[in-house]
């Protein structure tokens, strides 16, 4: 993935309930006091889907719609029909709002800097170990955005 063409993207992976979402939500709390505009992907390697099956939406992709969206007065969603290579999906969250950063729960991409939080298998790129010290963690996205030019 060329980074330079991206936001500033930082990803984050652990074990299942190693705390990987209570520590993304702390940075994203704490980051939005400073005016970042953040956008978030969640990656897993279930067979899960975002969508309740009674819900209208899924009723029309499981019919064979390739993309659906759900737009009410408190959020549009969109879902698409296919899995997507993490680039892709990236490029289309650009497309869609204007972030900062991204934080990307479940990355593999070798070329995303990435935190760890537990004991996992290390993967390539990783910044450092989460070791309950969110403030590092802020400090080291400081310092990415810092280098995109934003702060």
């Amino acid at each position: 993935m060329d980074m330079n063409n991206f936001p500033a993207i930082i990803g984050f992976y652990g074990y299942s309930q190693s705390g990987k979402t209570t520590l993304i939500r702390e940075i994203i709390e704490r980051l939005n006091r400073r005016g970042i505009n953040i956008g978030v992907v969640k990656i897993t390697d279930q067979y899960i889907s975002s969508e309740a099956k009674e819900k209208d939406t899924y009723k029309c992709r499981a019919s064979g719609a390739l993309i659906t969206s759900f737009s009410s007065k408190l959020e549009t969603n969109f879902v698409i029909n296919q899995p997507l290579p993490e680039e892709k999906i990236i490029k289309n969250l650009i497309q869609i709002a204007k972030v900062d950063l991204i934080l990307v729960e479940g990355t593999n991409d070798p070329d995303v800097p990435k935190i760890r939080i537990g004991d996992r298998l290390l993967r390539e790129n990783t910044l450092f170990t989460f070791t309950g010290s969110v403030k590092k963690v802020e400090d080291a996205i400081i310092e990415i955005l810092k280098t995109k030019g934003i702060e």
